[in-house]
């Protein structure tokens, strides 16, 4: 069972009524979120000391603890990086891989209107 859906029954009522259950992090994420901004002044690092002080951890715990952190570093990274690539992209005159053709600076020139040459 997924449990995705309650059903409930209002006494003396012979329909059912089917609610979506909200999802976990739906709900988790916003909590935690106000309860590290309340009471550890906004400090998630705080916060997660004072769970290390006053928790029982095994070592199996701290290892996918350390995993998790590993994970959010290397996703802090990957991004670093995107924004560095989309920065430099857009500070970019031209393209990526479109070069000028061979004798051609990518300056543009002045184009003259040719005369003829006068006749006497």
């Amino acid at each position: 069972r997924k449990r995705l859906v309650s059903v409930r029954r209002p006494r003396g009522q012979r329909a059912f009524t089917y609610v979506a259950k909200p999802q976990r992090e739906a709900i988790v994420g916003p909590m935690l979120s106000r309860l590290v901004g309340r009471v550890f002044a906004g400090d998630p690092a705080a916060a997660v000391q004072q769970l290390l002080d006053t928790s029982q951890l095994d070592a199996e715990a701290i290892g996918r603890m350390r995993t998790m952190l590993d994970e959010a570093e290397a996703q802090l990274a990957d991004d670093a990086a995107r924004t560095e690539k989309e920065s430099r992209k857009a500070k970019s005159p031209r393209s990526p891989g479109k070069s000028p053709p061979a004798g051609v600076s990518g300056e543009t020139t002045k184009r003259t209107k040719r005369t003829k040459p006068a006749t006497k």
